[in-house]
């Protein structure tokens, strides 16, 4: 099937030490969970639905600082 992709938002870092944005997207996936391993740069991959991630965050589970920055803007987005 075909999958939506949208822009939800640029995030600028510490614009001294990285100076591009981090550009987020938003797309509404499968509730498969995929097969590959992490990336290197990550722990562990985890799939949350997302009636559960206001829970993570509000519990301090989920704390990385870009992705509540993206979350924050999928939450105030109109769609």
């Amino acid at each position: 099937s075909r999958r939506h992709l949208r822009h939800a938002s640029g995030v600028d870092l510490d614009t001294g030490l990285v100076p591009t944005p981090i550009i987020a997207f938003a797309t509404q996936l499968d509730s498969r969970r995929p097969t590959r391993t992490p990336d290197g740069e990550t722990d562990d991959l985890v799939w949350v639905d997302a009636t559960s991630v206001s829970r993570l965050v509000a519990e301090g589970t989920l704390r990385d600082g870009i992705t509540l920055a993206a979350l924050a803007a999928w939450w105030a987005s109109p769609n």
